[in-house]
C-alpha cells in the first residue's frame, strides 16, 4: 500500500472509528438509565392513571345521600361506599368500605378557602398524633386548571399533607358517591364501614381535635359543635 493511499484510508477511518464509539456511548447511557433487569439499571414510569384529575374512580356500593346538616342526617348507619381509584402518581389506592379501621375520608378542593384554611388545622393535629388509630385519606376534587391554587397535589404537598390522597374525576365521582354539598367534607366511618358522622365546612381545631377523640373511642353521636 502506498503512503498516500495509507494516509487517505485514516482520513476516513478515524472519523468512523469516533461516530461508532460516540453511538455506543449515547446507548450505553440511555439502557442505564431507563433500562431495567439485572444490569442495576432502573425504570422510572409514570402510570397513565397519574394526573391532577382521574380518568374513573370506581364506587362499590349505594351512594350515601346528599349531605345537609349532622344533626338527623340520613346518611348515620349507612355503609359507606368504597371508592377504588388510583393517587396522584398512578397508584392504585381505595378509600371508604369495611377496612377492619376507623376511618376519616376528607374531601377537599384546591381553589376554596374553607379547605386552605382546615387542611393545615389537620396537618397540626396530625402531627401531634390526633389521628393514631384512624385511617386518614383525602379526597381531592373539583379540580379546574382554571381555578386558583392548581394543582392540588402541589399545594397538599406544600402544607404538609402526608395522608394517601385518592384523585377525583372531572365529574366527581367519589363526590358525588358520598353526597357532597360542600367543602370541606367530613366523612366518618366505623371499622366495618358504617357511616357515624359526616360534616361540611370549617371546624376549629380544638372542636376538630375532641369530635375525633369521641370517634376513636366510639361515642355516638359523634360532638359536632353546634351552627
Amino acid at each position: 500500500m502506498s503512503a498516500n493511499r495509507a494516509r487517505n484510508t485514516r482520513s476516513w477511518l478515524w472519523p468512523a472509528i469516533i461516530t461508532g464509539v460516540a453511538i455506543v456511548v449515547v446507548l450505553a447511557f440511555v439502557l442505564s438509565s431507563g433500562g431495567g433487569g439485572d444490569n442495576g439499571g432502573t425504570t422510572t414510569t409514570t402510570s397513565a392513571n397519574g394526573g391532577e384529575i382521574a380518568k374513573q374512580v370506581t364506587v362499590e356500593g349505594a351512594a350515601l345521600p346528599e349531605y345537609t346538616s349532622p344533626t338527623g342526617d340520613p346518611a348515620i348507619g349507612d355503609a359507606a361506599p368504597k371508592l377504588i381509584g388510583n393517587n396522584f402518581a398512578g397508584a392504585p389506592l381505595t378509600v371508604g368500605g369495611a377496612s377492619g379501621e376507623p376511618q376519616l375520608v376528607v374531601f377537599v378542593a384546591h381553589w376554596c378557602p374553607h379547605c386552605q384554611r382546615e387542611v393545615p388545622i389537620i396537618v397540626r393535629l396530625a402531627e401531634r398524633g390526633t389521628f393514631e388509630g384512624v385511617e386518614l385519606s383525602a379526597v381531592a376534587t373539583g379540580t379546574s386548571a382554571e381555578a386558583p391554587n392548581y394543582p392540588p397535589s402541589s399545594w397538599l404537598e406544600r402544607v404538609g399533607w402526608e395522608a394517601p390522597v385518592l384523585v377525583d374525576t372531572a365529574d366527581q365521582t367519589a363526590a358525588k358517591a358520598y353526597g357532597l354539598s360542600s367543602y370541606p367534607y367530613l366523612v366518618f366511618i366505623d371499622p366495618d364501614g358504617t357511616v357515624v358522622g359526616r360534616w361540611a365546612g370549617e371546624m376549629g381545631e380544638s372542636d376538630l381535635e375532641a369530635v375525633v377523640e369521641a370517634f376513636k373511642a366510639g361515642t355516638t353521636p359523634l360532638p359536632f359543635p353546634a351552627g
